[in-house]
Parts: C-alpha cells; structure tokens; sequence
C-alpha cells in the first residue's frame, strides 16, 4: 500500500539512534547489511536511469537491508522513547500534510526509505537538535527538489 503523508514515520533503528543522540555512529558492530531480494529500481528514483551496467551498479549500492542484532535494537529503542517522552515533536499543519498526501508522490524509494520517511526523520531531528529553528523547512526541503514534485 502507498504511504502517505497521514502515515506516522517509521523510523529505522539508524534514524532512532540519531534523533536519541544528535550524533553520527559506527554500528558496524550492532548490524548485518544484507542484499535485498527481488529488488526493483523502477520503484527508485533512479528507474529512469539507463543502461545495464549503471542500473546493475546502483542496485548494488542501494538494494540493501539493515538486520539489527536484537539487544543493541532495544537500546536504540529504549534511548529513542526516553527523548519522545522528555518533549513530543508538534504535528504539523493538516492543511500541508493534506497538500502532501495529495498533490505529491511518496511512493518512491529513497536510499534508506521512502522520501516521505526522509523527511518526518529531518523534521523530528531538527525539531530535537536544532531548537531555534523551524523543524517545517528541514520536512520541505525535498519535495521542492525532486523529479516526481
């Protein structure tokens, strides 16, 4: 099923791990990447991209799954919750979720996710880590840019 804009985020352990820490971290330790099966670019952003070679070379790059080990999963769980419930993000503005849910195409893989998923992660983050500022222009800043937008 499409995911819309009324969808909440579901945020990866990695994103999780950001928003609780406001840090970038090694969790080589903590992870297996595997292969995706049965991936399909024509449900990137890249399924115009030409050519075997270059199709083959960034399915390579992106057809992959994170595995997180189940300990390091609930701490990373565990840190994320304890930040939610110190402050909750405010919702944002029906009228611009509708606009998104409706007039923009979120159906799209992004490299970790769909855009969609991309941006509530940069609205949650901003809204943590950067206090003085707008959470609302870090959750715009893709749909103005991309091809399907």
């Amino acid at each position: 099923m499409p995911q819309t804009a009324a969808d909440p985020a579901q945020h990866t352990y990695q994103r999780k791990a950001a928003i609780a820490t406001g840090r970038v971290a090694d969790h080589t330790e903590k992870v297996e990447v595997k292969p995706i099966r049965d991936f399909d670019l024509g449900r990137t952003i890249f399924n115009t991209l030409e050519g075997a070679i270059p199709r083959l070379f960034i399915t390579a790059r992106i057809a992959k799954e994170v595995h997180w080990q189940p300990d390091a999963a609930q701490a990373v769980e565990e840190q994320y919750q304890k930040k939610r419930k110190e402050k909750t993000p405010p919702p944002i503005d029906p009228k611009l979720v509708s606009f998104m849910r409706d007039e923009c195409n979120f159906n799209m893989e992004h490299a970790d996710g769909s855009f969609l998923d991309h941006l509530f992660f940069c609205y949650e983050y901003t809204f943590y880590h950067y206090p003085r500022h707008s959470p609302l222009v870090m959750f715009l800043h893709s749909i103005l840019g991309t091809a399907t937008n």
